[in-house]
């Protein structure tokens, strides 16, 4: 899988462990093992996988990294930022990871460094 999207084998497999780990895929030991996706498995919602590998905080936090960044004392980026990252949380929130792979497999889009 890393070598077919051009990504670090080792990160790879440390991602698809805490997956596993955590119910989003399966895997299974030896020769013929590796991991893979449940047939009867529920939906995978985008925003699962990033609350699992790196936490939803992107998405509330300053732009510009500032703690006291507020509607009530923005930076100067807060309302754009703000809207960007409220239509991106929406998104990730609402696309499922079968979505996703669909698009690739009918060639509508890629992944590959």
């Amino acid at each position: 899988m890393a070598e077919k999207i051009g990504a670090n084998e080792h990160t790879t497999g440390k991602i698809l462990q805490v997956l596993a780990r955590e119910k989003i895929t399966a895997s299974m030991k030896g020769p013929n093992g590796g991991f893979y996706l449940s047939a009867n498995a529920k939906p995978v919602v985008l925003i699962d996988i990033v609350t699992i590998i790196d936490g939803v905080q992107f998405f509330f936090e300053c732009g510009l990294g500032l703690k006291e960044c507020s509607g009530v004392k923005p930076c100067p980026i807060h309302y754009t930022y703000k809207t960007s990252r409220e239509k991106l949380f929406k998104e990730f929130s609402s696309v499922t990871i079968q979505e996703l792979a669909d698009s690739i497999t009918k060639g509508e889009v890629f992944l590959k460094r």
